[in-house]
């Protein structure tokens, strides 16, 4: 049966704890339950080598995570400056690709140039020959017109003629009845 306090088993009742609860708390109260001050103070340093031991172990991880971030942060940073000239390397690809497109284009604007101006030169050569094979045409009709009409203006003049002739000759004819009815 363990030892107990006896102050402390009458202060229980006193305080109106039933005496098995009383008993029970003060057992639990006894001077080989209860600590001591050097257990105390054997405990307090204790914790105080576990809390320092905690300490160093938890600065050296600290030390260990500072150690291990600073290596991630090198290889990002690494890592970005390839990416950096990677993209570098890329965007001066794409411009070059660029500019190698946008010369080509202009080439081809211009070779579309030459040749449209060659078609239209073409097309002007043609138009003029054209109108110039069109001008010799009115020129040849205008001169066959001519000579058709100086053609039709002597037969005309002949016809004039005829019809004169004839009309000095039925005037004469008319005449000569007339003069021979009355005469």
């Amino acid at each position: 049966m363990a030892t107990m306090i006896s102050e402390v088993y009458d202060a229980f009742r006193a305080a109106g704890t039933p005496d098995d609860k009383a008993r029970l708390a003060a057992e639990a109260l006894s001077a080989e339950n209860s600590a001591t001050k050097g257990d105390i103070q054997s405990v307090n340093q204790e914790l105080k080598d576990e809390i320092q031991a905690a300490q160093y172990a938890l600065q050296s991880e600290i030390l260990d995570v500072r150690q291990e971030l600073k290596e991630k942060i090198q290889d990002v940073r690494q890592e970005i400056q390839e990416a950096r000239l990677e993209l570098k390397d890329e965007i001066q690809a794409v411009q070059q690709g660029l500019k190698q497109e946008i010369q080509e284009v202009r080439q081809e604007i211009q070779d579309v140039r030459l040749e449209l101006k060659d078609e239209i030169q073409a097309v002007q050569q043609g138009l003029k020959q054209e109108i110039q094979d069109v001008r010799l045409e009115l020129k040849d009709e205008i001169q066959e017109l001519r000579t058709d009409m100086q053609q039709f203006k002597g037969d005309v003049r002949a016809d004039i003629r005829v019809i004169k002739w004839m009309l000095g000759f039925t005037l004469a004819f008319v005449v000569v009845m007339f003069w021979q009815q009355f005469s």
